[in-house]
């Protein structure tokens, strides 16, 4: 599944139109924080979702919820604790 998943988002990255935004930019900077802090959140919210649904619609549900909240606390800790978003991410 992950080497099916890696594909499939290079796939989806290879469709995304090619434009001066900074939304790619910014994502980017988050990206090490996710690889980090997803496990983490993923160990609180698959029991959860599971509970409720086992198909694969409540997989992709987890996947989303986790990245989206990743996303979240990232630009949280960085607008209001810079420096230890800094100290998080390893300067990246």
């Amino acid at each position: 599944m992950i080497v099916t998943g890696i594909l499939s988002m290079l796939s989806i990255a290879k469709q995304l139109p090619r434009v001066n935004n900074n939304i790619y930019q910014e994502l980017a900077s988050a990206t090490f924080f996710i690889y980090c802090c997803h496990d983490i959140l993923l160990t609180y919210i698959k029991p959860i979702i599971s509970i409720y649904n086992t198909s694969w619609l409540a997989y992709l549900g987890v996947i989303i919820i986790s990245l989206a909240s990743c996303v979240m606390l990232f630009y949280v800790i960085t607008k209001f604790v810079p420096q230890y978003s800094k100290f998080l991410t390893g300067g990246r």
